[in-house]
């Protein structure tokens, strides 16, 4: 019991330490990531704006669109299992067949 007690006691802090500093980093790196999307979409809509492009992306918007919303869904939980991350790391063929769907379906002859 006593040695159990001192192991307790020796990591316990350190431990508590860890957690709250990891909570921090992931804060930081989901406001970054933030920061950096408006950023960049900014600079697309200025370029867009200033080189007169035409706007035929609906299709690749509504994928993106989809995929926020699924990870919200995901991040939003407290418990994160093997099924929600193999549930994430397959949006990204997702997202690409739902474009593909709306090119050949919804969006057939307006973005060309």
């Amino acid at each position: 019991m006593g040695v159990g007690t001192l192991l307790v006691l020796l990591f316990s802090d350190p431990m508590v330490g860890v957690w709250k500093s990891i909570s921090v980093s992931f804060s930081q790196l989901l406001g970054a990531a933030c920061m950096n999307n408006t950023f960049c979409l900014l600079i697309f809509y200025g370029l867009i704006a200033a080189r007169g492009f035409k706007w035929v992306y609906h299709a690749e918007v509504m994928g993106i669109v989809l995929v926020e919303v699924i990870m919200a869904l995901v991040a939003s939980r407290n418990v994160h299992t093997v099924l929600s991350g193999a549930l994430v790391l397959s949006l990204l063929p997702l997202s690409l067949v739902v474009v593909v769907v709306l090119k050949a379906t919804v969006f057939n002859g307006v973005e060309s």
